[in-house]
């Protein structure tokens, strides 16, 4: 079963909608709190969890189902991500962070993955980094900008760059956001 939490009626209607057409059971809701009510009926599955929502925003969600024991796979959609919150998420288990609009066959492949339970592979991509890349992409990813980068390891803010345009390559993302979600998993 797919769980859908989302404040906006449109996204669980149409995610509802689209899991059904490829098979997946779903069943959304429209606040945390109706999902925390049900949680003891709900059976294993996946849980795709918007971010910002009134009363009950999606970090608190996912810290209060950890306190209550519910290990479902938590995919997160936001329609403002920032790297911070996708890294806090990530951090705090959840299986990615993506941002709205998601387009489908993204979004399939990560419920694929969340309900197979597949562990994520990130040492061969990041393998091949250098230390000093590294060290750059932790701080990428704890959302500082070239120019705070290249004050705090004392290095110019062209060679900031050029590191991050080999990371992001060696990685094989298109911006930081991607980086992130590859770099905090299983942390």
């Amino acid at each position: 079963m797919i769980y859908v939490v989302d404040d906006d009626e449109f996204i669980c209607d149409t995610l509802t909608l689209m899991l059904g057409e490829e098979g997946y059971p779903a069943k959304s809701f429209t606040n945390p709190f109706s999902f925390l009510d049900q949680i003891d009926s709900l059976r294993d599955g996946c849980l795709i969890l918007d971010v910002n929502m009134p009363g009950m925003d999606g970090l608190t969600l996912q810290d209060e189902l950890k306190k209550r024991g519910v290990h479902l796979p938590i995919l997160f959609l936001s329609g403002h991500g920032s790297i911070p919150v996708a890294a806090r998420t990530i951090r705090a288990g959840a299986i990615d962070f993506m941002t709205k609009p998601v387009e489908r066959n993204l979004l399939l492949e990560k419920i694929r993955e969340a309900t197979h339970s597949k562990s994520f592979e990130k040492g061969t991509r990041l393998s091949s980094l250098t230390p000093r890349e590294r060290e750059i992409m932790q701080l990428t990813v704890e959302g500082l900008t070239s120019k705070m980068i290249a004050k705090q390891l004392g290095i110019s803010y062209k060679t900031v760059q050029i590191h991050r345009f080999h990371i992001m390559k060696k990685a094989g993302v298109s911006n930081t956001m991607e980086l992130a979600r590859l770099a905090l998993r299983k942390k």
